[in-house]
């Protein structure tokens, strides 16, 4: 699977990058990108914590890190590391993968770009 880029546009124009991707399906699938919209600034920093961009430095640098690990890694609890790789996964930036009862985080996203509309 090709990994993604994900874009995050903060007052992007949701509804005229639908109207594009009617107008163009096979472009848009060509693209392979994913799209987070966000009202504010204030709701793209809920969104991308310190915590979360660390835990995303260390999946990066460490392949194959279980949250377990990636938990002792960042001193975090294991519960506190697991909803936050569970948050990125439902925004595409993540994929978890379930080794009986290990979850491996890893990263779906080639790049990750913010797009701010002024």
């Amino acid at each position: 699977m090709t990994k993604k880029t994900v874009w995050v546009k903060v007052k992007g124009d949701y509804w005229g990058d639908i109207k594009k991707i009617i107008e163009n399906p096979k472009k848009a699938e060509k693209e392979q990108e994913n799209i987070i919209y966000v009202d504010s600034l204030q709701q793209l920093s809920s969104i991308f914590t310190p915590k979360r961009m660390e835990l995303l430095e260390e999946i990066k640098k460490h392949k194959d890190i279980t949250v377990g690990m990636l938990a002792v890694k960042t001193s975090r609890k294991q519960e506190a590391v697991s909803r936050d790789t569970h948050i990125l996964s439902d925004f595409g930036i993540l994929k978890l993968k379930k080794k009986n009862r290990t979850v491996i985080p890893e990263l779906n996203t080639k790049s990750l770009r913010i797009a701010i509309t002024v």
